[in-house]
């Protein structure tokens, strides 16, 4: 039963029945999250970042199933080195790096990051849960650029997925 007891009225009472299912959710999430958690931000309202409080930080955060990633990061978050603590507590996808157009000289070096961790995460079985970001909430007249981007980058690496806030249009489909 649950009393309810409000200051200056009548308690009540009411009875409760719960059902509890036999079972542990698992620790790997289903639901894919994407945010733009930048570490110094988060270091700073954490109390700094050495490794205990970064590893502590992603473990709250997969406990909350929220990827510890982010969306604008400009190299590979969460690290190589933090990766596998990441994946054994749920982690299911990550952000490589955000990207806007670049020169052939940047789209080089972009290349080199994604296929260090493309090699890395393919050998762990991991791969399917990085993907790429960029052109955040880009106006029409952008719009070629990021087809030019996006288009380097499925013809670089085919099964990496792009993403973008953009209105799905015509224009891009």
């Amino acid at each position: 039963a649950v009393t309810i007891k409000p200051e200056g009225a009548d308690e009540t009472t009411m009875p409760l029945e719960v059902n509890v299912w036999n079972f542990d959710l698992p620790v790997k999430h289903t639901f894919k999250t994407a945010f733009a958690l930048f570490p110094h931000e988060i270091g700073a309202w954490w109390g700094g970042d050495s490794d205990e409080k970064r590893l502590a930080r992603y473990k709250f955060l997969l406990e909350h199933r929220i990827s510890p990633t982010n969306i604008y990061t400009p190299s590979p978050l969460p690290t190589m080195g933090d990766i596998p603590f990441c994946v054994e507590n749920g982690m299911n996808q990550m952000c490589l790096v955000y990207t806007h157009n670049k020169d052939a000289k940047n789209r080089e070096k972009l290349a080199e990051t994604v296929r260090e961790y493309e090699t890395y995460l393919k050998e762990h079985g991991w791969w399917d849960m990085a993907y790429l970001y960029g052109f955040d909430e880009i106006p029409p007249e952008k719009y070629p650029e990021l087809v030019d981007m996006y288009g380097w980058v499925k013809n670089t690496f085919p099964d990496l997925p792009r993403m973008c806030t953009v209105i799905p249009n015509k224009d891009l489909k």
